[in-house]
């Protein structure tokens, strides 16, 4: 039976649980049983282990996969010529590949809502929305990832904000260089790479997080190099390069003095930040 009509039967379980008017502990048995099929499966020891090999398609002939041949060898008598057929396909790199870029939204609250009473809490959260889903589900409440929470009460400012960023940077490291997913379909696993898109969110916070200057310094604009001054003009200043981007990012980095650090974003309106 597939795994969608195990679920189907799972749903008409609780309904039946839920009308039923003889049992008093009802709601206790119907709280008990596990929402997620996945779930039901791994608790009563039900997932299935398989024995996997690289079958012949002419012969039927079985290999092991860490030692299979291109072409089958398999001979029919000692002295006849080998199978020889095709035991693996080829395909371009990329087609074996799930690519996925996310857009990051970071965004502070109050999660009291109480500022007339003077508590002024503030609340980070950085989340992540998968691009590659159409836009009509894209920004779903099920389709988005809580990546992190920024503790309160106080938001961290533009330097200590890498401190948070830093165990989602590494873990993005790691979805980029590729892992393997295993699914029913495929259980030897599919790899899976992640990476960035865009950052989603107001100015202040995506200046915050990217290493730009706020928006009411000098260099305002993190796509170009127009001044506070040119910010009437209705042509875009030039583009920013990101080599320079980088280049001035680990120039702050490398800066051990405050002041020094100061001039430097007066200067460039870049600061060091793990995703510049």
């Amino acid at each position: 039976m597939s795994r969608e009509k195990c679920q189907i039967a799972r749903n008409y379980l609780i309904f039946i649980i839920t009308l039923s008017k003889e049992l008093n502990n009802s709601n206790y048995i119907q709280h008990q049983i596990p929402k997620d099929l996945q779930t039901v499966i791994k608790k009563l020891g039900l997932t299935p282990e398989l024995n996997q090999y690289v079958c012949c398609p002419k012969c039927y002939f079985k290999y092991d996969i860490e030692v299979a041949p291109h072409h089958c060898q398999y001979k029919n008598l000692p002295n006849s010529p080998p199978c020889g057929a095709m035991l693996f396909c080829q395909s371009r790199f990329i087609r074996a590949l799930y690519h996925l870029a996310f857009s990051l939204f970071t965004d502070w609250f109050n999660p009291l809502s109480n500022k007339a009473a003077g508590k002024q809490v503030s609340l980070g959260v950085l989340a992540l929305n998968c691009l590659k889903l159409p836009p009509s589900s894209r920004w779903k409440a099920e389709n988005t990832f809580i990546a992190g929470l920024v503790p309160e009460p106080s938001q961290p400012n533009m330097v200590t904000i890498n401190k948070i960023l830093r165990v989602f940077i590494d873990e993005m490291i790691q979805l980029n260089s590729g892992i393997f997913v295993q699914t029913p379909k495929y259980p030897n696993g599919r790899m899976v790479v992640v990476c960035l898109g865009c950052l989603i969110g107001d100015l202040v916070a995506n200046h915050k997080v990217s290493g730009f200057a706020l928006n009411s310094a000098t260099w305002f604009c993190s796509s170009c190099e127009c001044t506070k001054a040119e910010i009437q003009q209705l042509e875009l200043g030039r583009l920013q390069q990101k080599f320079i981007v980088k280049d001035y990012s680990l120039g702050f980095k490398d800066l051990t003095n405050k002041a020094e650090r100061t001039r430097m974003v007066k200067k460039t309106g870049i600061r060091w930040s793990g995703l510049n």
